[in-house]
């Protein structure tokens, strides 16, 4: 008898173990599905947002960055066409310019044997006067007027040049066709418009590496 009370009672025992345990198993799932799993989710979501955030802030310093340098580079073309509009004079000044053409040439040791005025047109907002010239001299004093005529005030264009050697002592003929830029309208009309339109063609002519 009292060994199969003893035995019953481990037997009670080990029942209860067991349903402790599995109380506790029980106990673990639902404390890992209701609470950790959810927690863990909620980690890992802010752990994206954060690096998310991180993205977009390096991302608008690169945006803050170029656009500030966009900036820069439209106030630098404006500076461009405003000192490109301010060698544009509002008459044609061919007579000016041919007196400084033959002092230029006397300068640089160079013979003008014709000077033609051309016609005058309009091209892109601005117009034109074409001069034809024929120099004679040598090649350095050639080199010499044509230097010159990059550093002149107003805005000149080399639209052709021919150089012919020839046989006595002044060693080369020059012919030189160039356009003369006026803007008779600068009065009515605002520098944007010349800065937007006319002004695009001659920084690119006159400035071609910028």
């Amino acid at each position: 008898m009292i060994r199969n009370r003893d035995s019953k009672v481990r037997t009670l025992r080990w029942a209860l173990n067991l349903a402790c345990l599995i109380a506790l198993a029980a106990g673990l799932i639902v404390f890992y599905r209701t609470f950790y799993l959810p927690v863990t989710a909620s980690q890992q979501s802010d752990l994206d947002r954060i690096s998310q955030l991180e993205e977009f802030v390096q991302t608008g310093d690169a945006v803050r960055r170029e656009h500030n340098n966009l900036i820069e580079v439209v106030a630098a073309e404006e500076r461009r066409a405003q000192e490109m509009l301010g060698r544009i004079p509002v008459t044609p000044d061919d007579a000016e310019f041919q007196q400084q053409m033959i002092a230029n040439a006397a300068e640089a040791d160079l013979k003008i044997d014709d000077y033609q005025r051309g016609t005058i047109k309009e091209q892109d907002g601005l117009a034109q006067l074409d001069v034809k010239m024929v120099c004679r001299g040598k090649y350095e004093a050639i080199c010499r007027f044509l230097d010159q005529l990059t550093q002149l005030h107003r805005v000149v264009n080399i639209d052709r040049m021919e150089i012919q050697a020839v046989t006595d002592e002044d060693g080369c003929i020059l012919a030189l066709y160039l356009i003369l830029y006026f803007d008779p309208q600068r009065g009515t009309k605002p520098p944007a418009g010349i800065v937007a339109g006319q002004m695009k063609s001659l920084l690119h002519e006159n400035h071609p590496s910028g």
